[in-house]
């Protein structure tokens, strides 16, 4: 235990990094190289719009948090999941801004938010009729989205719009049954709504099974990543569930007037990362009405705050002059998949390459 007043010392950490074995690992991985064709990038000026602002922004948003619960076992936690979606009236906005100190009531005006929010179980929370934590929460994850209704209008559930890109999942390669660690040694193709197991006991397969998140459950300790998994999902099946809510309504020739943002990039990562595939089927089918009702496409971005792009562009941005960077107000840069693989994610496209490694 350290003194009142002392400070703990760098000198580990640095000796660390100056360690040899450190050293020949890195003098084996991969170094970025100026001169490389597919490393440049340069900034551009933001182009001219051709076409007016959207009047409204739709913005989607989730967070998810797990707590501690006293149910008389150690460890127990429970997951609580929130996405939230935000209509913010730019036009309405842009004519407050004109006359400003802005009327804090009627800025109040501009926008309208909605939510959705469901608690999951963790580790050690096991609810009727199951037997395990983990298949609780396989159960909870499908009745979220089987009682999510986003429009009091629609009756149209979460689950018919995630039924409807699961559709879209190539079912060339079967998934291993849910209850593997239960003794289930078949595999299985998920489909909609809840089926049986192959095996003699019959139990219940529902359709998020599919999104093989169960698969990175903890029976112990937490489950952050999991949720992190739940969010991502449950916040893209909702811009598509919207916008499938707006076809079946007639209002697809009025999206040049809307614009969508999501907190993060548009791709789902993980375990349910065969969504990006089928949310990308579904966008171009509904983009392709809108496009010939308005000649114009929608309007779709993810911002990210953080993460390895940020982390770059921050990188990038720099300036060989202090205080200055390269990229001023409204440049932007478009980064090929081939730049992306050689300056952001190194991913080699062929064993053929290992000549690159040195």
């Amino acid at each position: 235990m350290p003194y009142d007043g002392e400070f703990a010392k760098y000198s580990p950490l640095r000796r660390i990094v100056e360690s040899e074995r450190v050293k020949v690992l890195l003098r084996r991985s991969r170094i970025y190289d100026p001169g490389s064709a597919a490393a440049t990038i340069d900034p551009k000026p933001a182009p001219q719009a051709t076409f007016p602002p959207p009047d409204f922004i739709l913005a989607i948003d989730g967070s998810w948090a797990e707590v501690d619960v006293k149910n008389g076992y150690p460890g127990a936690k429970v997951g609580y999941c929130t996405v939230a979606s935000v209509l913010l009236n730019l036009a309405q906005l842009g004519a407050l801004d004109e006359s400003r100190p802005i009327d804090p009531t009627e800025f109040r005006k501009t926008e309208e938010a909605a939510t959705i929010d469901a608690a999951l179980p963790g580790s050690n929370v096991v609810t009727t009729p199951h037997h395990s934590a983990k298949n609780a929460f396989r159960q909870a994850l499908y009745d979220i989205l089987h009682d999510a209704v986003a429009d009091e209008e629609d009756p149209t559930t979460l689950l018919d719009t995630y039924e409807a890109l699961l559709a879209h999942k190539p079912t060339s390669k079967a998934q291993q049954c849910p209850y593997e660690t239960d003794g289930c040694d078949e595999r299985l193709t998920v489909g909609a709504g809840v089926q049986s197991c192959l095996c003699p006991d019959k139990r219940p397969i529902y359709s998020t099974d599919a999104l093989r998140i169960h698969e990175g459950f903890h029976d112990v300790g937490s489950n952050g990543e999991l949720l992190g998994e739940v969010m991502q999902v449950w916040e893209r099946v909702l811009l598509v569930h919207l916008l499938r809510c707006f076809e079946r309504r007639g209002w697809l020739d009025k999206m040049h007037r809307l614009a969508f943002i999501l907190d993060g990039p548009l791709a789902v990562f993980g375990h349910p990362a065969w969504l990006s595939a089928a949310i990308s089927a579904e966008l171009k089918r509904l983009n392709g009405i809108v496009r010939s009702k308005t000649e114009r496409d929608l309007v779709i971005l993810g911002i990210e705050e953080s993460g390895a792009f940020v982390t770059h562009f921050d990188e990038m941005d720099r300036s060989e002059t202090v205080g200055e960077v390269r990229f001023g107000s409204r440049d932007h840069a478009l980064l090929t998949d081939r730049y992306i693989k050689a300056r952001v994610v190194l991913v080699y496209q062929s064993w053929d390459r290992r000549a690159d490694l040195g």
